[in-house]
């Protein structure tokens, strides 16, 4: 005679009914109970979805999912089928079993080219998730606040010697914009073109903002807001940019001196007064318009005001940058009011640095 389980009697049962009467009536075995209880199981998520990892790596945390029956309550040895959908990672494990707390868990090794990476974990009654984690490239982030020269020069070693500022590619090292050398005429006005050092000085750099201009100064912007005096401090001395109308700067590279796309391996910016900690990003991307990386500027940490920020990846992958200089834009009417409590973080900008732009090899 095969065994009858109670538990799943008492379950199934109205609250009407006795249990008393279903015991005495109906008859099951144990395989019956658990197919029952399984075609109503859910499940769900309980961790790990949504990281962020490095091509070929495993993700931090491992992903965990929970398995429960109809009433929510957990179910212990249920098999979890997991499948890599997209990505061409890998799983430690293709099969794992619930604990006695419902949960089973696999560590999961991103791919080495998808972006998205996706994985299903699914149980025998066809219930599903699916679990999504971003794989990028191997990154190092340099950062500084403060006397931020020993954080530059970090980061200009890790690109390499200084090129000129000619046109056509260079076989390797940096090249740098500290504004400097803009003459008077866009200089202190609404007139800088963004193709400035694509074709007045070549450094295969194009600019482009959903703003109205791109303004050069050399007296701290007082010009458009009095305000401003003793507000933004300089790296090199004595010209600043800043986007009007907008906190956005698009940065695409081309070779030096003409039209031809091309990538770098890094890009960093030094800042002036970033105030919040989620003010100033730079995003840099790929060809394709992937998302490769995010670094964020640091805050201001002393009376100087300066910060610095730069990602270097172990390749030529980058083919433009987003940055984002603070919250608000230089304005005529416009203060930054963080030291005194406010949320209006006004950042501009100086030296760029950033990897020879060269042609997708």
């Amino acid at each position: 005679m095969q065994q009858r389980s109670s538990r799943y009697i008492r379950w199934l049962a109205p609250a009407a009914l006795g249990g008393a009467f279903l015991l005495g009536s109906l008859a099951c075995s144990d395989d019956d109970v658990t197919a029952v209880i399984l075609s109503a199981a859910t499940i769900t998520v309980s961790s790990g979805n949504g990281q962020a990892g490095v091509f070929g790596q495993p993700l931090a945390q491992p992903i965990v999912v929970h398995v429960a029956d109809r009433n929510g309550a957990s179910l212990a040895g249920v098999i979890v089928n997991w499948t890599v959908l997209s990505g061409v990672g890998s799983v430690s494990a293709s099969i794992s079993q619930t604990d006695t707390n419902g949960n089973a868990s696999i560590t999961w090794t991103m791919g080495k080219s998808a972006f998205v990476d996706s994985l299903r974990a699914a149980i025998a009654n066809g219930a599903f998730v699916i679990v999504t984690a971003t794989a990028g490239p191997p990154v190092q982030i340099v950062s500084a606040t403060g006397d931020i020269t020993a954080g530059v020069n970090q980061y200009r070693n890790l690109l390499g010697a200084l090129n000129p500022n000619v046109a056509g590619e260079q076989p390797g090292g940096r090249r740098e914009i500290n504004w400097d050398g803009v003459p008077a005429g866009f200089t202190d006005n609404d007139l800088f073109p963004g193709n400035f050092f694509n074709v007045n000085s070549p450094r295969g750099v194009l600019f482009t903002t959903p703003g109205s201009a791109f303004r050069i100064s050399d007296n701290g912007y007082v010009d458009v807001n009095a305000a401003y005096a003793g507000e933004f401090n300089v790296f090199s001395k004595p010209k600043l940019f800043a986007t009007r109308g907008s906190t956005i700067t698009d940065v695409r590279f081309v070779v030096a001196g003409s039209n031809t796309p091309a990538l770098v391996s890094g890009f960093g910016s030094v800042f002036a007064d970033v105030g919040m900690a989620t003010s100033t990003t730079i995003e840099y991307f790929d060809a394709a318009g992937n998302l490769l990386a995010t670094a964020r500027a640091p805050t201001r940490s002393d009376a100087a005001g300066l910060s610095f920020v730069g990602a270097m990846f172990q390749s030529r992958l980058v083919s433009r940058v987003r940055i984002i200089s603070g919250n608000t834009p230089i304005d005529p009417n416009v203060t930054d009011n963080v030291s005194s409590g406010g949320v209006r973080d006004i950042v501009v900008m100086d030296d760029f640095i950033y990897g020879e732009p060269r042609v997708a090899p």
